[in-house]
């Protein structure tokens, strides 16, 4: 039984996936479940994890946080079993998503992410996107990791100043 329901939490995850259309973090999962008590915290991030390593799902690391995306394999998945998922859940996850839309869009604007570059330093990657457009992208190199995750948490806080910066002074 357990099987099965694990079953559905992960087919839950590809559907809210599908229907937001942006990435999203484990925190969106669990408000979910949580709130309608589908299941506990530990089952969700087991769940999540196994999608991962059968590359249902794609993730990434910016600003401290795992940001999760529906693989194309995820996607032929949920299309094959969609059916085991009852529609009043679907009409409960997404009225979640509606209810949740800004805050998606919101966070998917700014994007940021470090990496080692190779040559003993590391580079921050910093985006704005629009929908699906790229505003601005902007790679920084420095010599820490730490300036690198300082570089990526302040752009989550301050990129439209550094956009409004820039625009003034290259348009001036």
């Amino acid at each position: 039984m357990i099987e099965k329901n694990t079953t559905l939490y992960k087919l839950m995850v590809l559907f809210m996936l599908d229907k937001a259309g942006e990435a999203m973090t484990s925190a969106h999962f669990s408000d979910f479940v949580l709130e309608k008590g589908y299941t506990d915290y530990f089952t969700l991030q087991a769940s999540l994890s196994e999608l991962e390593e059968a590359g249902l799902v794609n993730t990434r690391h910016a600003a401290g946080r795992t940001l999760f995306t529906l693989s194309d394999e995820g996607r032929n998945s949920l299309k094959f079993y969609n059916g085991r998922i009852s529609d009043e859940i679907k009409q409960e996850m997404t009225a979640y998503l509606k209810e949740k839309n800004f805050e998606l869009e919101e966070e998917n604007l700014a994007l940021s992410e470090y990496y080692e570059d190779g040559k003993g330093g590391f580079s921050a990657r910093c985006r704005i996107r629009e929908n699906d457009k790229q505003l601005v992208e902007l790679s920084l190199s420095v010599p820490t990791k730490e300036q690198a995750e300082a570089i990526c948490l302040q752009w989550n806080e301050k990129y439209y100043e550094v956009y409004e910066c820039l625009m003034d002074i290259l348009l001036r």
